[in-house]
């Protein structure tokens, strides 16, 4: 099973880019003190809990000469030595006391996910 390491935990009241918090609580429809500009179901709910993106693909983005940095792109969690694209629809990702299901958009680095099958909420650190 691949590790990796949670690179930057990033909130905001709505909007981009996301600014990073030192530890945040991930329930069933998002993490605890982020907001989103679109109400559901732009934005949001459980199946769009939380947005996950790994430092390698902003690595690569910023090679392309493009401003990128953890949040830039609306992301909560910025994961490195993970690449996301390995992972598929329906894998299991656990971060700390929480597992996220992952559910869409899996590809350049970036994935949708919800929390997973065992229900609660679990702390990101």
């Amino acid at each position: 099973m691949p590790t990796g390491r949670i690179a930057s935990i990033n909130l905001s009241h709505g909007g981009v880019p996301k600014l990073p918090v030192e530890q945040a609580l991930v329930r069933r429809i998002g993490i605890d003190g982020d907001s989103h500009n679109e109400p559901e179901p732009l934005h949001g709910g459980p199946l769009q809990a939380v947005l996950i993106y790994s430092t390698e693909a902003i690595a690569r983005v910023a090679a392309d000469g493009h401003g990128a940095f953890p949040g830039a792109y609306g992301e909560n969690l910025t994961l490195e030595g993970l690449e996301l694209d390995s992972f598929r629809a329906g894998d299991l990702l656990r971060i700390g006391a929480a597992g996220l299901d992952l559910v869409e958009g899996l590809s350049g680095g970036c994935a949708l996910v919800r929390l997973g099958a065992g229900g609660g909420s679990g702390r990101a650190r």
